[in-house]
């Protein structure tokens, strides 16, 4: 049994490195619960049909959370690990294709909620044989999850809440134009209205989005984690963040594109 699936393998530079599998996680032999959850909640993003909070995001922050388990210190409980990768499973659950659920066009159910209040509830529906303990810690990682509400409703505290908000944007150990890509996906859902009219603008958020905020995940998992993959870590985000400085400007014409498109 193995949690593979039908999506675009998602090159991690560190398993290249290592010679390792980019899906560990289809190597392994994983619990039913595991694997129900997963088809569960691929059908279900499947045909939500998101430019980017999709099937393949899903299953691009279960292979990192799955290879990131592998580096932990101490090294997580097969229960810890499995609930780590419940939670990277879940944590987009329902997701609208938009930051906020409110702003959601069309038949959206509890647009009063955040889309990670929302994964919670499809996760608690779907996993009610869990212990409660369990469910309450699969559902703080979710919830540390989220983005784009301040004040922060839950920000992450433990080892694998901080471990799965870093996997939730750690694109940016894959190669560069993946990476790009991603971003401009993102920009396709974000609203009409709040999308940068100049690409100069567009640039300075992806600077700051790598050397503010996603900086500030990797330092919070870096004590977390074995120092060569810390060290890993470091590298590639210093390398992505120089890359959107010097060689950005060839998506130019990508990003008047994804600008325009209806959402």
């Amino acid at each position: 049994m193995s949690l593979a699936v039908n999506t675009p393998t998602r090159s991690y530079a560190f398993a290249t490195r290592c010679g390792a599998s980019v899906y560990k996680v289809t190597e392994a032999k994983m619990a039913t619960t595991l694997e129900q959850a997963r088809d569960a909640v691929l059908r279900q993003m499947r045909a939500l049909a998101n430019p980017y909070h999709n099937d393949r995001h899903v299953m691009d922050v279960v292979a990192w959370a799955d290879e990131a388990s592998g580096h932990i210190v101490p090294l997580l409980t097969e229960e810890a690990r499995e609930d780590l990768l419940l939670a990277a499973l879940y944590h987009d659950a329902g997701h609208c294709g938009k930051a906020l659920r409110n702003i959601c066009s069309g038949e959206v159910p509890f647009k009063n909620l955040s889309n990670e209040q929302y994964a919670v509830l499809i996760m608690n529906r779907d996993l009610a044989h869990l212990p409660v303990k369990r469910l309450n810690c699969i559902a703080g990682m979710i919830l540390s999850t989220t983005f784009g509400v301040s004040p922060h409703p839950h920000p992450a505290t433990t080892t694998l809440e901080k471990v799965l908000v870093l996997a939730d944007v750690v694109g940016f150990t894959r190669p560069f134009d993946d990476w790009v890509r991603d971003s401009l996906l993102v920009l396709e859902e974000a609203p009409q209205t709040s999308r940068p009219a100049a690409f100069a603008a567009w640039k300075t958020n992806r600077i700051a989005f790598l050397d503010e905020y996603t900086r500030g995940l990797v330092n919070q998992v870096v004590p977390l984690i074995d120092a060569e993959y810390a060290d890993f870590l470091l590298a590639k985000l210093a390398q992505t963040s120089e890359l959107v400085k010097t060689d950005l400007s060839r998506f130019q014409p990508d990003f008047e594109r994804s600008r325009l498109v209806c959402s």
